[in-house]
């Protein structure tokens, strides 16, 4: 695919722009110039990122951009708000060597169904959830008991 190699530090670069608050509060000496507008920078990046990655969907992309877009989807739960842009990087980088790949999906699924409270939004969160409880999709053990907390308050919701 064209343009991947470009893409992986593009994602790079979004993801120190998206979780540069929290990078300055671990490193306060790493403080960039303040020329230069970290958060328009970054809302600017991911409005043009996001959408291309999205396009990606169903498109058989190279493995080691599938380890990058994980690598960003984690980054972009840890930075908060960012749940629909984290799941959109995870879905496109399946199939993934992480096997905690779909505990993550799930995860941001719950995350938007919290947030949005829409019906369509909590569904999908229940059968993701379902889906790691059940054994349909293998995670490791220690994620099963939070697929199991979120389905049940997910249950809650959807009543």
């Amino acid at each position: 695919m064209a343009g991947f190699g470009v893409t992986t530090e593009v994602t790079v670069l979004a993801q120190v722009l998206v979780r540069y608050d929290e990078i300055l509060r671990q490193s306060p000496e790493l403080r960039l110039p303040t020329s230069l507008p970290a958060r328009e920078l970054a809302q600017t990046l991911m409005s043009r990122l996001m959408p291309f990655i999205r396009s990606q969907q169903g498109v058989e992309v190279a493995h080691t951009l599938r380890i990058r877009l994980y690598d960003f989807a984690v980054a972009l739960m840890q930075a908060g708000g960012h749940d629909r842009d984290a799941l959109d990087c995870l879905l496109v980088s399946r199939p993934s060597l992480r096997d905690d790949h779909d505990f993550w999906i799930a995860a941001c699924r719950y995350n938007i169904a919290q947030d949005t409270k829409g019906r369509e939004d909590v569904l999908a969160a229940i059968q993701a959830a379902e889906a790691i409880v059940s054994g349909r999709v293998k995670v490791p053990g220690k994620y099963v008991q939070g697929a199991t907390q979120m389905l049940e308050k997910l249950r809650r919701m959807a009543v």
